[in-house]
C-alpha cells in the first residue's frame, strides 16, 4: 500500500470512530493534544508496539517527535500541513538512509569510491 493509501485509510478509521488500528489509536490521541511514549505504555500498550507505530507514523510524515532537554524524554505531536508532512517524510527517508550507509562502511559493507558507494556483499 504506497503512503498516500496508509494514510487515508488511518484517517478513515479515526473519522468513523472505528480504529482497529494501534496506529490509529495512537494518531488519534496525538491529534488531541502531543503525548509521550510513556503516556501510551501507561495505557496498557505494549513498548515495543507504541515504539514501532511511533516510527511508521514519523515514517509517514505525520508526526514529529521533540526532545524535551529538561526532562530528556519525547514529545509526539501532529503535523497539520500536508506540505510538512511531505517535508517530514522526506527528511525521515533521508535520516535513515545515512545511518543505513554510516553502519554500512563501519562494518564493512559498504565502501566509499570517487564515484560514490560501493555495496557489496560480505562473506
Amino acid at each position: 500500500m504506497d503512503t498516500s493509501n496508509k494514510i487515508r485509510a488511518l484517517f478513515e478509521q479515526i473519522h468513523s470512530g472505528k480504529m482497529e488500528s494501534d496506529s490509529a489509536k495512537i494518531l488519534r490521541a496525538i491529534i488531541v493534544s502531543p503525548k509521550t511514549l510513556e503516556y501510551f505504555v501507561a495505557r496498557n500498550m505494549k513498548y515495543s508496539t507504541v515504539t514501532a507505530r511511533l516510527s511508521n507514523l514519523e515514517d509517514l510524515g505525520l508526526i514529529k517527535k521533540n526532545i524535551d532537554p529538561l526532562n530528556s524524554y519525547s514529545i509526539f505531536s501532529f503535523i497539520k500541513e500536508e506540505e510538512n508532512q511531505i517535508t517530514a517524510r522526506e527528511k525521515i527517508k533521508e535520516e535513515k538512509r545515512q545511518l543505513f550507509i554510516k553502519k554500512g562502511i563501519e562494518k564493512g559493507y559498504i565502501q566509499t569510491t570517487e564515484y560514490g558507494y560501493y555495496f557489496f556483499q560480505g562473506k
